[in-house]
């Protein structure tokens, strides 16, 4: 499987909620650069995003580009939220890391980091 399938299979995974099976996707010792902190483990990972999507009514993902190396993935897009009728958007980058068939180390970037932190906590 490239690059780029496997990330776009966890990215899939994530929003479709079975984080039980986005753990099949993750090393056991990734490490995930969140904007608030770094998330270390699998379980760790899982317990983040789990946390981040129970609060919210929904949370969708516009990809507008993917780009592909030897080692990393990155994802160019734009994420929508909505919580307690509020509403949250903005641009995102997301580098990943890939070894052997699982993504090893993840960097979410927003470009509205304060607004994305008051939004999900």
């Amino acid at each position: 499987m490239a690059k780029a399938d496997v990330v776009m299979s966890l990215m899939a995974i994530f929003e479709s909620g079975d984080l039980e099976k986005a753990t099949a996707m993750l090393a056991d010792d990734a490490v995930w650069h969140a904007p608030e902190q770094d998330y270390v483990g699998r379980d760790a990972i899982v317990g983040y995003v789990g946390d981040s999507l129970s609060g919210s009514d929904e949370v969708s993902m516009d990809l507008h580009d993917t780009l592909e190396s030897d080692s990393h993935v990155v994802l160019l897009g734009t994420m929508h939220a909505t919580r307690e009728g509020k509403t949250f958007e903005s641009p995102y980058v997301w580098v990943y890391h890939v070894d052997d068939g699982k993504v090893s180390e993840g960097w979410t970037v927003a470009f509205d980091g304060v607004g994305r932190a008051e939004f999900f906590k």
